[in-house]
């Protein structure tokens, strides 16, 4: 790890480099109803909180004294508090965040200068810092000491020390969100989204599928963001996929209520000291209204006019005060319906075979042929009933019994079938009639159906305690559509002699093919490569539910601010897919009768890349169709108790402020899988007699539980080392945060983990910031409780093509086709160790202060960052393995983590002349968890925002954020190394693509450069907004160009948003507002990528142009 005050000093040296201009962000908001009452402003100003829901904040003592009128009527907020502080001394302004802030004008003759009291502040500092634009005042006026987020401490001076971005109701309705996923892909700091509706449906049993979507700052990976509802910690999605092959988990973004959100906040840096694990790249606190009173309701439909897909969302924010204004309950509701999306649908997704969207530089690339060689068409191997040996027919079948079906109309046609059918020798990918498009029959988006709903209670006791309530329920089921399943490689069908169409049957069975060779008591046939097309899609139906309960108390004591709550939240999800019993359908492969499963009549004719034109009979394949399902769970349980105070003792520059809290939580995890997945009823394979999954392509999965207990304590302080009363040379103040955390794990012992920051303001317009910490991700439950389980992923086993290339029989290694389903075994272990990170920044902040009022706000904030990660939780990956066992066979030895089959016949014959040993079937790779090598990870955000108001042409806001990913580093292990250098010499393809190691940036979902902007306008009853979202190219590492060599460039994508409304009785208090607006406005599609569906579904969407129309009433 690196020196502190190497990187202090680093720190400040790059910020002060750094200077640039900036722009403060708009806050203008719709008009609504107040009634502000005549008397003491600190009376008025309370009200205006409660009536608007807004953050404001003010000193006590600089409106002790002021008495202001009323103001009654339709207003906007701004206009509201003009007209509340008209003819006093006091002014308003508004930071990027939406708070706002509430001053006193500065004076003619200061006064003189005096340590500031503590300013009142309204919100809970529950949640990451936010920055605060210091308003054009004499510095005793000057707001730097306003008490902001990100530090547990109520009052502390640290405005803008830490780098945040906000999202607000007008960024919200310019991106025109419905879901937690539409607001987080908005935002450039975040990486690709890897739990998203692309995976939902090209994943399998094992992926989180459903009304799902992920969250991953800093594209460090998913789980490793804290994510926070109202400042305390959200259950995780109790659904697991892999991401590196490794089991992750996240917290449902889908699962926030965007109803009802106040404004979104994330911290740019790491908050392990602050908030404990996984605040690794940073924290995202989403902060709910609450107080409100009234009802409003809104109705949204929207279309996509191209396609046939509606999408319907009703919300409604109530809300009521009672007991003399002490209490208030309020609930907020929406309720979402959205129609699926077939791939068929979109033209850059109906085939899976994208070869036809290539230039001339890549065209014909097998890279991006991607439909499927297991088909209606099958291929199959002879074996001998009485010995299960692979039996070779001359002149019908090749040296190891493999024989395929064909029209006769094709060339090398060995045996008629008749019905324009013959069999034709060989069994490889290669023979394969016709290959089969996935994406005929399947959905691109998930139709989901979700409600949202979320409650507040609170109530102010006569002495002074206050109780806050919260109550939150998520409910969503979302259906979806796969293609047929296909056999693994581990369990193969055997098709007994006696089926009634074998054409390899015994003497005098009905579909004997006689003169051939057939022996006559016949010979089973190894279904080798096959897809169920007849049998229908997958259909896949998803439940999710997610609640939350939260009570708790706070007050003052001697001095101190304290809290505490309790808070128990559940997730569940339900996995249900119609699949084949591999068990059920031998058994219809065993009949002898016209209803037994014909595998040997094509896909019928015309022949096509879609459907099954011959299916078998529909009873017999009702008799193999199950529902199977996947029922995982996962709970949080949380106590926590906070002491703080802003002036806990005296320095020689201010107070100290300081806060201290201890928290206990539990966390449980449970994944109980249908008795087919998990060994109750298993499938015995009659070739190798092993017993493996009753489902067909799915590998076996054992049920797995785990739970474990964390108690945490944390301290922190907020120190002043120079005030402004110390007349520093170019110093107005310098602050400075430290804090400490300390975790406990029953499982792997404790951690501690410090934090620094300071904060150097030399100007009113100018503010250095730099923050260094240490931080840390626990494993998570099923990294450490998964139980031996095997996963299964279409891998290319390169040695079998390097044989095909010496053999003549391919031209270039991309066109190389031993792809198969490869198992992977792996296990959880409670012996892993946490992943350790260290994270520095150093930034500024730029207020415009010149400029007079007339022209606006202007705000820049630019943050350098860098985060140090080690022993992460990894696997090497059973691609890499596949990629060491290529190298080291060439060689003369293996991989013994490859477990391969012995090479049968046509193996050995496919190897004559190659100058290598024979390699057989990979049976499964051994690749474990373990904790990986360091990874090095910084870049640079840019931030600017600018505000003006006018009463001729309105209001207008513009935001403008930026990321820049320096560098994604993965430290090279020994075995990753000899690889590369073998490619380096020659020994091997550079075709071959080692995974995650080395030089990452722009790499898959990895992009240099992303940013986004965002403008709005209001005058009166009309408003607009526009919203712009860039996402840089990158590398598509899954394809690589024959003649140089290069990866896939997926191409810049840049998509609009845009609405227009206009409020009725807007100057009453019961507006009616309505929206016109479209999301990605020109119809982009997503550039295309060497995927299922054409593009990276975690960094792109592929929704076209949707076009909505919104009403929202307040009565």
């Amino acid at each position: 790890m690196a020196n502190l005050s190497a990187k202090l000093f680093a720190g400040a040296a790059f910020v002060a480099l750094s200077a640039a201009s900036s722009i403060a962000q708009p806050n203008a908001a719709a008009a609504q109803s107040f009634d502000l009452p005549s008397g003491p402003l600190s009376e008025a100003l309370d009200a205006f909180i409660n009536q608007s829901g807004r953050d404001l904040i003010y000193r006590t003592d600089q409106a002790e004294g002021i008495q202001v009128s009323g103001v009654e009527g339709t207003f906007s907020d701004n206009e509201a508090l003009d007209r509340l502080l008209a003819g006093s001394n006091m002014r308003m302004r508004t930071d990027e965040s939406g708070a706002i802030l509430v001053y006193a004008q500065a004076e003619s003759e200061p006064a003189p200068r005096t340590p500031a009291p503590a300013p009142r502040q309204v919100e809970a500092p529950q949640t990451p810092p936010r920055r605060v634009a210091a308003p054009d005042t004499d510095e005793e006026a000057r707001l730097d000491s306003v008490v902001v987020v990100g530090t547990q401490i109520r009052g502390a001076q640290v405005g803008g020390e830490l780098p945040v971005t906000v999202v607000g109701d007008e960024q919200l309705a310019a991106i025109g969100a419905v879901d937690g996923d539409d607001v987080f892909r908005s935002i450039p700091q975040f990486g690709d989204v890897g739990f998203n509706s692309t995976e939902n449906v090209s994943g399998g049993v094992n992926s989180a599928r459903g009304d799902v979507a992920s969250i991953n700052l800093r594209a460090l990976g998913t789980g490793n963001t804290l994510v926070l509802l109202n400042g305390r910690r959200m259950v995780n999605h109790p659904g697991t996929q892999s991401e590196n092959l490794v089991p992750v988990t996240t917290v449902n973004a889908n699962a926030i209520p965007v109803t009802g959100i106040r404004r979104l906040e994330v911290l740019l840096d790491g908050a392990s000291a602050l908030y404990g694990s996984d605040a690794v790249a940073g924290v995202v606190n989403t902060v709910l209204k609450d107080d409100f009173e009234g009802l409003t309701v809104s109705a949204r439909y929207g279309t996509e006019p191209d396609i046939e897909s509606d999408e319907f969302n009703f919300t409604l924010e109530a809300g009521k005060n009672f007991n003399g204004g002490r209490s208030n309950v309020a609930l907020f509701a929406a309720y979402t319906d959205r129609d699926p999306v077939f791939a068929s649908e979109r033209d850059f997704a109906a085939n899976a075979d994208l070869r036809d969207r290539l230039p001339d530089s890549w065209a014909g690339d097998l890279n991006f042929r991607n439909n499927s060689n297991n088909t209606p068409w099958g291929a199959f191997t002879l074996r001998d009933p009485a010995t299960g040996d692979t039996v070779s027919l001359d002149g019908v079948s090749s040296r190891g019994g493999g024989v395929h079906v064909q029209p006769d109309s094709y060339e090398n046609c060995l045996a008629a079938l008749g019905d324009g059918l013959c069999l034709d020798e060989g069994n490889s990918a290669g023979d394969v009639a016709q290959r089969y498009n996935t994406n005929s029959s399947r959905t691109i988006n998930n139709g989901v159906e979700r409600l949202n709903l979320f409650g507040t209670l609170n109530h102010d006791f006569d002495n002074g305690v206050s109780f806050f309530s919260e109550a939150g329920l998520y409910a969503a089921t979302s259906k979806a559509q796969r293609a047929g399943s296909a056999q693994l490689s581990a369990a193969r069908m055997l098709i007994p002699a006696d089926n009634y169409y074998n054409p390899f049957g015994p003497v005098g069975s009905p579909n004997r093919v006689e003169g051939i060779g057939t022996p006559d008591e016949g010979l089973d046939v190894e279904l080798r490569r096959y897809r169920l097309v007849d049998a229908g899609p997958r259909e896949i139906e998803v439940e999710n539910t997610n609640w939350r309960l939260l009570g708790g108390l706070e007050g003052n004591w001697a001095g101190f601010d304290w809290e505490s709550a309790l808070l128990y939240s559940e997730a569940e999800t339900t996995d249900t897919t119609s699949r084949t019993s591999n068990t059920l359908f031998l058994e219809a492969l065993s009949k002898t009768t016209p209803d037994a499963y014909n595998p040997f009549n094509g896909g019928g004719f015309p022949i096509s890349d879609s459907g099954d034109g011959t299916p078998s009979d529909a009873a017999t394949i009702d008799s193999f169709i199950v529902p199977v399902y996947r029922k995982s769970s996962t709970s949080l349980t949380l106590w926590d108790f906070k002491l703080s105070r802003p002036d806990l003792f005296q320095m020689w520059a201010g107070p100290v402020g300081a806060a201290f809290g201890v928290e206990a939580r539990n966390e449980t995890y449970e994944d109980d899988r249908d008795p087919r997945l998990d060994g109750t009823i298993e499938f015995v394979s009659p070739i190798t007699g092993e017993a493996t999954s009753d489902v067909m392509g799915s590998s076996p999965t054992l049920d797995s539980e785990g739970e474990r207990d964390v108690f945490s304590a944390f301290a922190e302080l907020a120190v002043p080392l120079i005030s402004p009363e110390m007349n520093v040379p170019l110093v107005q103040s310098v602050n400075m945060q430290l804090a400490v955390r300390y975790e406990d794990y029953d499982l792997f012992g404790s951690v501690t983990k410090p934090k620094v920051a300071l904060a150097w303001r030399p100007t009113d317009s100018l503010l250095f910031r730099s923050a260094w910490s240490q931080g840390f991700k626990a494993p998570n439950l099923q990294q450490q409780f998964d139980r031996s389980l095997e996963r299964v992923n279409n891998r290319t086993d390169f040695i079998q093509c390097e044989a095909d290339l010496r053999a003549g029989r391919i031209d270039s290694f991309s066109a190389c086709e031993q792809t198969a389903a490869v198992v992977s075994q792996r296990e959880g272990s409670t012996e892993l160790g946490p992943e350790e990170s260290e994270s520095f920044s150093a930034g500024l902040v730029y207020d415009a202060t010149f400029m007079p009022q007339k022209f606006g706000t202007l705000q820049v904030t630019l943050d350098y960052w860098s985060i140090e990660q080690e022993d992460v939780v990894g696997i090497f990956g059973d691609e890499n393995h596949l990629i060491l066992d290529y190298l080291l066979r060439t060689r003369g030895s293996s991989n013994p983590a490859v477990v391969r089959a012995d090479p049968t016949a046509e193996d050995i014959a496919a190897y004559e002349g190659t100058g290598l040993h024979p390699a057989g079937e990979v049976l499964y790779v051994e690749d474990n968890y373990l904790n990986l090598l360091p990874r090095d990870v910084e870049g640079i955000d840019l931030g600017i925002y600018y505000d003006i108001e006018t009463s001729r042409w309105g209001d207008f806001g513009l935001d403008v954020n930026v990321a820049q990913l320096r560098e994604f580093y993965q430290d090279i292990a020994p075995r990753e190394a000899e690889i590369l250098a073998a490619q380096e010499a020659g020994e091997i393809s550079e075709v071959v693509s080692l995974s995650g190691a080395g030089d990452l940036i722009r790499q898959d979902g990895r992009p240099e450069w992303r940013w986004s902007a965002s403008a709005t306008w209001r005058k009166d009853a009309w408003g607009a907004g526009w919203y712009t979202s860039y996402v840089d190219d990158v590398l598509d590492t899954s394809a690589t160009n024959d003649d140089t060599g290069d990866y896939w460039v997926v191409d810049s994508a840049i998509r609009h948003n845009a609405y227009v409304q206009y409020t009725f009785d807007h100057e009453t208090d019961k507006p009616l507002q309505l929206r016109v607006g479209a999301r990605n406005v020109f119809d982009e599609e997503p550039p295309l990528a060497d995927e299922s569906f054409g593009y990276l579904g975690g960094l792109h969407s592929s929704r076209g142009r949707f076009v909505y129309v919104n009403a929202r009433k307040s009565f």
